[in-house]
């Protein structure tokens, strides 16, 4: 039987056997003596698309090397083949190896190094076709050091497509990491994206992955580590004509993470990044901008994510002139998320915060020019300045909307700020933004300044059909304003919507050690069913009415 493709075997699979469920069950009679002959017959039609789909990725080299022989560990706890006068059973190991397509490599931290003389004998015996005919994706994930004499000869297939290599040691040689990346750019001519994430800058490295990422001429992504000078690759990767996404320390954040200290210098080539559609990057909002000198624009871009690397909040203006930056270059841009890669983890003083860290309306205004926008995150260690008004112009200004966040991380309790949205600036985003699904938002909670239940029935029909989260982070919510609150909330909200708070509130905001919020939350449901009870009595009593009337009137006829 010819060997089918993971994709071509999805088509030809019944689904039913798709089930993990019914193939446990089917497997549990394979033993069976009396089951074995209807066996034979069945499978021959059914077992090989399946095993594709049970072989298609690897996480445990242990399986597949113990295809080729028994194994055992010294006391070294180094791996090794039982009987080395054997030959290897290259024909069982090459029936299971020819469905792999995706194989994830992670070390054994108890034995480190475990099975680099395995490899080195596979090295040496191996047949001269690919290990790994159709493998298409290879992520390596540390140990490079043990195995550099041998493992890229098992697995660099010139059918990969996707490389990523994850190498946390502080020691790494630079002629090891030189080595291994040296035959990955010779060996595999078809990378569609290489992601290298490395625990050390030393001497060397970063020579090394920069001529590395000067051999990827083909590739649509590329991931990187972070590293002081980053000018040398960017006036490399703004070369790489068909490169959609570049991501620079930005996954890697458990990683050793070396701050940016220069990005790039103005270029006016207009063809540089012209496909670029997502970019990430862990630094000060400052070097972001950097990037952003390579091109007059960026029409293809649609996904920004910063994470900036100051020990301290960004200021107001730094923040103006990033949005200004981006309606200008990034007409396209629908998907933006500004946030901290360590200051999330820092403890933020509960006092008032100096005027400098405050960011206003005015200050993301800008961003409105971008009209496409359907993803907006802003994790600012304080909460933003904002008022209804506001609300009214994003939700004008981006009616496709889908996700807004604009509560503070880390949340920060203050009684003193007010300048904040209140419920009324939901009816805002339940008229213009049809489709949005994830609301985060600070909001004022005093009754007073609540909408009306006239109000909510003057909105569109179906509004808010696609809220399934709406989070008021630390917002306070004080016992006065409980009941009200939990009513509007109740009209407004779809009965799917989960109702999001920290829980980390202040007592302040707490009522005999259990969240107002929590009390709110529970209370919907019942203000809910109270709603629909009367709703449903109020139309009965409307029918009986309506049913009285008509036999008023018709005994009046009869008299008369």
């Amino acid at each position: 039987m010819n060997t089918l493709d993971h994709e071509d075997a999805m088509q030809y699979t019944p689904a039913a056997l798709k089930i993990p469920e019914i193939l446990e069950n089917i497997f549990s009679f394979a033993d069976e003596q009396s089951n074995r002959n209807v066996n034979v017959l069945v499978c021959k039609r059914w077992s090989e698309p399946c095993m594709n789909i049970i072989w298609s990725e690897l996480d445990n080299l242990g399986y597949v090397v113990r295809l080729l022989g028994p194994i055992s560990f010294t006391y070294s706890m180094s791996a090794e083949f039982v009987n080395n006068k054997e030959p290897l059973k290259w024909d069982r190991f090459s029936f299971y190896a020819r469905r792999v397509w995706r194989i994830a490599c992670r070390p054994d931290r108890s034995r480190p190094g475990a099975y680099a003389r395995v490899f080195s004998e596979i090295a040496f015996s191996r047949p001269s076709a690919p290990l790994f005919p159709n493998l298409k994706t290879l992520q390596w994930y540390g140990e490079t050091y043990h195995c550099r004499e041998n493992f890229f000869f098992m697995f660099m297939e010139s059918t990969l497509q996707h490389y990523a290599l994850h190498e946390a040691s502080s020691s790494l040689p630079g002629s090891a990491l030189s080595l291994v990346l040296r035959t990955v750019a010779e060996r595999c001519p078809c990378l569609d994206s290489v992601k290298v994430v490395l625990g050390s800058d030393g001497e060397g490295v970063g020579d090394t992955v920069l001529e590395f990422v000067e051999k990827m001429v083909n590739v649509k992504s590329i991931e990187l580590s972070a590293f002081k000078n980053m000018i040398p690759f960017t006036s490399t990767l703004r070369k790489i004509a068909h490169l959609e996404e570049l991501i620079i320390g930005y996954q890697n954040s458990s990683q050793f993470r070396s701050s940016i200290e220069s990005l790039a210098t103005p270029f006016a080539g207009s063809n540089s990044f012209a496909r670029l559609a997502k970019f990430c990057i862990v630094a000060s909002y400052s070097i972001a901008e950097e990037f952003f000198s390579l091109a007059a624009t960026f029409p293809s871009m649609k996904k920004i994510y910063i994470a900036s690397d100051l020990a301290k909040p960004e200021t107001p203006m730094s923040v103006k002139h990033l949005l200004e930056l981006f309606a200008t270059k990034c007409p396209n841009l629908d998907a933006l998320c500004l946030s901290y890669s360590s200051l999330a983890q820092a403890k933020q003083p509960s006092r008032l915060p100096p005027a400098s860290c405050i960011v206003k309306s005015l200050h993301l205004r800008p961003l409105l020019g971008c009209a496409r926008i359907r993803n907006f995150e802003f994790n600012h260690p304080y909460p933003v300045s904002v008022d209804d008004s506001f609300a009214e112009e994003m939700a004008v200004g981006w009616p496709d909307l889908l996700k807004l966040s604009l509560t503070p991380v880390p949340s920060v309790q203050r009684k003193d700020f007010k300048n904040t949205f209140t419920l009324r600036a939901l009816l805002s985003f339940a008229r213009h933004c049809r489709h949005l699904h994830h609301l985060a938002i600070l909001i004022s909670t005093e009754s007073s300044t609540c909408p009306t239940i006239s109000d909510i029935q003057e909105l569109p029909p179906q509004f808010f059909c696609g809220l399934s989260i709406l989070d008021v982070g630390s917002s306070l919510l004080y016992e006065a304003d409980l009941v009200p609150i939990t009513r509007i909330l109740g009209h407004l909200l779809p009965d799917k919507c989960q109702l999001n708070f920290d829980e980390l509130s202040t007592m302040s905001n707490r009522e005999g050690g259990k969240s107002r919020w929590k009390s709110v939350k529970g209370r919907i449901r019942f203000v809910r069913w109270m709603e629909l009870e009367t709703g449903s009595r109020i139309r009965a009593l409307e029918r009986e009415n309506k049913t009285l009337r008509a036999r008023l009137n018709a005994s009046f006829s009869t008299s008369s």
